[in-house]
């Protein structure tokens, strides 16, 4: 007996989309571009009702949230099982798709049999969230996938009678890219100073970010000079001053910290004759 059912196909703007038959998808090795959060008409999907749970949906409502449907096609004594779509860029793609951390999209299921059914999302740590969604009549759904940690998902629903669906990989960016830390290093212009005659001693230190800093001289004795704090830019920076008594091995701590807590230092030394 033939089985009629209408399948979606999805209109690829970055990603190759291909209807998968229950097949298992390979983690992709190349992340795709964040998606735009668009439909194809323009419509911000924020606007759309946003659910926790699955939520039938019609014809209209999928072309609305995504791309519009192709003809039916007719499948000879086949079932394809449940089939799983993510929104990405507007369209409904089972390839590779992307999200910011803390947005959502849609994911849309078919599900062509009456059976308990459950959505599983397979964080980038390894954690299986089960997401039970009952028992659901034969049709099209919609479900809200929430982005919250950053990496790949692995997707897909599980029926009580058809087993898993396919398989969508959803990438979570942060939504600004990750400032490197801040880094200080310091250095002295000779290994050697005298007190006789008088020479200027030159600390020279560099940070990766604006910050500010201050140098330390630890002296012979327990006493201590500074220069700074002061606030500075990223790059290289010198103090400088005459070199005093008493003789012997000095160390010098250069500390730096940023207004977000960051804090980095470096230490380096060098005698007086």
């Amino acid at each position: 007996m033939k089985k009629r059912i209408i399948a979606f196909v999805a209109i690829a703007v970055i990603m190759l989309v291909g209807i998968a038959v229950c097949s298992t998808v390979e983690q992709p090795a190349d992340k795709p571009a964040a998606s735009t959060g668009k439909t194809a008409s323009g419509v911000d999907v924020s606007i759309l009702p946003k659910s926790p749970g699955m939520t039938p949906t019609s014809a209209s409502k999928i072309v609305l949230i995504g791309s519009p449907p192709p003809q039916a096609v007719d499948w000879l004594d086949m079932s394809l099982g449940s089939q799983l779509w993510t929104l990405y860029n507007g369209v409904w793609t089972q390839g590779s798709a992307a999200i910011y951390v803390g947005d959502w999209t849609y994911l849309l299921l078919y599900n062509d049999h009456n059976q308990w059914i459950s959505i599983y999302e397979v964080e980038p740590s390894g954690w299986k969230d089960w997401n039970p969604l009952g028992h659901q009549k034969a049709g099209y759904y919609y479900h809200q996938f929430d982005a919250e940690k950053l990496g790949w998902y692995r997707v897909y629903a599980h029926g009580s009678s058809t087993g898993d669906s396919n398989t969508v990989w959803i990438y979570v960016w942060p939504k600004t890219q990750p400032q490197p830390p801040l880094t200080v290093n310091a250095w002295m212009g000779s290994s050697y100073y005298t007190i006789y005659p008088p020479s200027i001693e030159y600390t020279y230190y560099s940070v990766s970010k604006p910050c500010t800093a201050r140098v330390t001289y630890l002296k012979q004795g327990g006493s201590m000079a500074r220069y700074g704090p002061r606030a500075i830019n990223a790059g290289t920076h010198t103090a400088s001053g005459t070199v005093g008594q008493p003789i012997g091995m000095r160390t010098v701590v250069v500390d730096a910290w940023t207004s977000s807590g960051e804090y980095a230092y470096d230490i380096t030394s060098y005698n007086v004759g």
